[in-house]
């Protein structure tokens, strides 16, 4: 079975990955998540993987790991 958005969208992503943070972590995330204007925090910790990976060296292509 495919998950959709509220709006009945199918999700592009289909595997989920649960983290836990300490209260400190948690705060710095929501943070970046507000100065970055990202819509969740599913979508900031999505971008400084982005962003990890880039600085490392490792080209990360959202749209290819969506599809």
């Amino acid at each position: 079975m495919t998950e959709t958005t509220k709006k009945g969208t199918p999700l592009l992503r289909g595997e989920r990955l649960q983290i836990m943070l300490s209260g400190d972590e948690l705060r710095q995330l929501d943070d970046f998540r507000y100065d970055y204007r990202c819509p969740s925090r599913a979508a900031a910790v999505r971008e400084l993987l982005s962003r990890g990976m880039a600085s490392v060296g490792r080209l990360f292509d959202r749209r290819r790991a969506a599809g």
